[in-house]
């Protein structure tokens, strides 16, 4: 059945995230991060 022009959000299914989910992204970014600063230490060793 459509809805018309407007939707209401009121009432929709909440969506929550895994905690394992978060534990996992919250590595990819640290191991994101030490990838970075790996790099960054091998630019500066090799101009300075």
């Amino acid at each position: 059945m459509p809805r018309g022009k407007y939707v209401s959000y009121k009432g929709r299914s909440r969506h929550f995230t895994n905690p394992e989910e978060l534990e996992e992204q919250r590595r990819q970014e640290e191991k994101k991060l030490q990838w970075r600063v790996s790099i960054f230490k091998l630019t500066n060793s090799t101009t300075a």
